[in-house]
This record gives C-alpha cells, sequence and structure tokens, in this order.
C-alpha cells in the first residue's frame, strides 16, 4: 500500500473511531473545533470555516462509513460505497509507482470539505479491503466498544481492537461463568 493509501486507511478508521460507547462521553466531534483539531491532526487542510452543519454532516458520513466498514463481502462492500462515491465529485489520477501504476481517487481540491473527507475515507476504505480482504475489517467485540479495527493476524482471529478490550471482556467472562457456578467468591 503506498504512503497516501495508508494514510487515507487510518484517516477513515481514525473518524469512524471517534464514536466510542466505551467512553463516558462516547462523541468526539461535539463542537466544530473538535472536528477542527482532528482534522489538523491528520494533515487533513478543511479549506473552509467548519460550521455546526459541516459537522452534523461528517458524523453522517462517519455513520455510512461504519456501515462500509462491516461489510463482510467485496460485493457488500461495492454495495454500501457506490452510493456514497456516486454523489461525491471523484477525479481520477495515475502515477507510477515502482514497476507498476497507481490509481488514485480523490476529489476535487476545490470541492467542499466533506466532498474531500467522502471521498478520502472511501478510498481508504477501498485500500484497506483490496490489501487485507473486507472479512478483516472488523469492530471491537468487548460491548461496548464499537473502535473499528484491521485483523492482521495470521489465523484471521483478532476480535478486539485493544489489549484493554481483551483484558475487560476476559474479565467480564471469567466473572460471568463464576457467577454462573456458584463457585464465585460471594458465594
Amino acid at each position: 500500500m503506498s504512503n497516501y493509501a495508508e494514510y487515507q486507511a487510518r484517516l477513515v478508521e481514525d473518524l469512524i473511531n471517534t464514536y466510542d460507547l466505551y467512553l463516558d462521553e462516547p462523541e468526539r466531534l461535539r463542537a466544530p473545533d473538535d472536528l477542527q483539531r482532528f482534522l489538523a491532526a491528520h494533515g487533513f487542510d478543511p479549506g473552509e470555516h467548519i460550521t455546526g452543519e459541516t459537522l452534523e454532516a461528517v458524523r453522517e458520513l462517519r455513520a455510512g462509513l461504519r456501515a462500509c466498514w462491516n461489510a463482510e463481502t467485496f460485493e457488500a462492500l461495492a454495495r454500501r460505497l457506490n452510493p456514497l462515491l456516486g454523489r461525491e465529485p471523484v477525479a481520477l489520477r495515475v502515477e507510477p509507482d515502482g514497476d507498476r501504476l497507481a490509481l488514485w481517487i480523490e476529489a476535487p481540491p476545490d470541492a467542499a470539505l466533506i466532498e474531500r473527507l467522502a471521498v478520502a475515507c472511501a478510498a481508504g476504505l477501498i485500500a484497506l479491503a483490496q490489501q487485507h480482504g473486507p472479512e478483516r475489517l472488523r469492530s471491537c467485540a468487548a460491548e461496548p466498544c464499537r473502535d473499528v479495527f484491521v485483523d492482521t493476524s495470521r489465523n484471521k482471529s483478532r476480535r478486539f481492537c485493544s489489549d484493554r478490550c481483551a483484558n475487560r471482556y476476559n474479565v467480564a467472562a471469567f466473572r460471568e461463568r463464576q457467577k454462573g457456578s456458584g463457585t464465585g467468591e460471594d458465594a
């Protein structure tokens, strides 16, 4: 994956993860300034003043991207991504990439922030699905966490976004087993 595709992949993953039910306040993009900081941290120039309307559009985009991320097949991913890409202005560009050509999917530079962000995130999802397969784009199995991640494990068995969630899930499962067997500390 090229550096630009890696950037797009990180952007889409991080944008989806700006809503985390594990936190006391799940919404990380509460105000236009939060979105401004997110974009700055990712080197994404908004090119315009961020309003409440823009923020709401980004939240809607995030929901659509989460649905795309959770597609388990290329067919399902295409069905979810095509409407997103179909309503955005898209420019294609080809560049040499070593001994092959790389196809770049971008929004025109003069496009609105939401359009440029949608196209960059869609391109990141496409790159991740091509490199790893859509079945490796996962959501954390530790409720209430919904963070997304790419399962790069050898046996395709990763279920949690982090060690924190894996440990929390395993402790909860252990306590549930202890409670069910009547051999817990309270018994």
